[in-house]
């Protein structure tokens, strides 16, 4: 009777396909990490910003921002009305986007367009104020009671879905 010592080629070929499937399912779930992760930065970061409105509200009500004067202009535009803005604002980006990519309006969010963040008022056809303002983000993944696309932060650091963009008047 002979004695064999190792395995088979069919036994290797067995236990290499098993981890070449518990391989991608762990990369499938990676990718969904990811995206909650960049997902959680943009609400942390716009919730940070409507802090600083906030702060930058107590001062002086409803001062026009400087910069980003503009319905859904840049958020990395605005310089003002205070220091707290002009520090702040520039460094608060979304992790995906780069500086060319549009602003977040109802143009661009919800579609496979990265954009930045972007402030407007309330009804999205005019500049913000710091008591007046809506800052509209993206998301790749529906978290915090929010849905996948277009959502906002208003005045009072409400979390809202979607970004209000006013209707075009009609023709003439």
């Amino acid at each position: 009777m002979q004695n064999k010592k190792g395995f088979t080629l069919v036994e290797l070929l067995v236990v290499v396909g098993i981890i070449g499937i518990l391989a991608s399912i762990g990369v499938a779930s990676l990718n969904s990490a990811r995206q909650k992760a960049r997902d959680a930065k943009r609400i942390s970061d716009v919730k940070q910003m409507a802090v600083i409105l906030e702060a930058e509200e107590g001062g002086t009500p409803n001062q026009a921002m400087v910069g980003c004067t503009a319905a859904f202009a840049k958020t990395s535009l605005c310089t003002g009305p205070g220091d707290e803005v002009k520090n702040n604002y520039v460094n608060l980006k979304d992790p995906s986007a780069k500086s060319t990519d549009a602003a977040c309006d109802t143009g661009t969010v919800g579609t496979s367009k990265v954009c930045n963040y972007s402030l407007a008022n309330k009804k999205g056809d005019g500049p913000a104020t710091t008591a007046d303002y809506q800052l509209c983000f993206d998301l790749e993944s529906g978290t915090a009671g929010l849905t996948k696309g277009p959502n906002s932060i208003t005045s009072g650091g409400l979390l809202v879905p979607n970004c209000v963009k006013a209707a075009a008047a009609p023709a003439p």
